[in-house]
């Protein structure tokens, strides 16, 4: 007959399998998708790349401020910076347009210029203490965003996008993916321009 303290044993090494087969067959932190049900990062891509493309070829890129609420603003502070720059950062290393940066009073571009304004609409981040003790149970780390994008020259709107992403809380145990949330999303929005913008 097993002791308690081995049925105990026995147990905890049930949870840990079970645990462990769910984080392989999950895949790895992040799970990219545009709709909040959240889908692989496969068919992410595949979605991006069916989007029709945009009609004109933009030669340069240039980013309004973010929005965001007042409440992600309070609980997240500075965040949302994050997502920008690594956005800017991605588009850059693409070395696919002339000009990638943030929007200033004044300035001018040679050759077809994309506004794009990216307002965070939602965003939860799971804490390192709540992901510790919580685990899995803790929930998913998400972000939604609604990207509209604006031919600079004419001041016409030419797509509304919302985009979003929410990662794998079995995968997230292990990655750190909770905190790098705004980073990957920012990617995600420059390989979505990437993906509708004529080359």
């Amino acid at each position: 007959m097993r002791t308690a303290t081995q049925s105990k044993w026995a147990l905890f090494l049930a949870l840990l399998m079970i645990s462990l087969i769910a984080a392989c067959s999950s895949g790895s932190g992040s799970v990219k998708a545009d709709t909040a049900g959240g889908s692989s990062g496969t068919e992410w891509y595949k979605k991006i790349a069916e989007d029709t493309l945009l009609d004109t070829a933009y030669k340069n890129i240039i980013f309004s401020k973010f929005e965001t609420t007042q409440e992600i603003e309070q609980a997240y502070p500075g965040t949302i910076s994050y997502c920008r720059d690594s956005a800017i950062t991605r588009l850059k290393e693409k070395n696919i347009f002339n000009t990638v940066t943030m929007e200033a009073p004044g300035a001018t571009y040679d050759g077809p210029t994309l506004l794009v304004k990216v307002k965070v609409t939602h965003l939860r981040i799971v804490s390192s203490a709540a992901r510790v003790w919580g685990g899995v149970f803790a929930g998913s780390s998400g972000m939604e965003t609604t990207l509209t994008l604006i031919d600079a020259g004419t001041n016409t709107t030419v797509r509304v996008k919302d985009v979003g992403t929410y990662n794998n809380p079995y995968g997230a145990m292990y990655s750190g993916s909770d905190h790098s949330l705004p980073m990957d999303m920012g990617r995600i929005l420059a390989d979505y321009l990437v993906a509708v913008i004529p080359q």
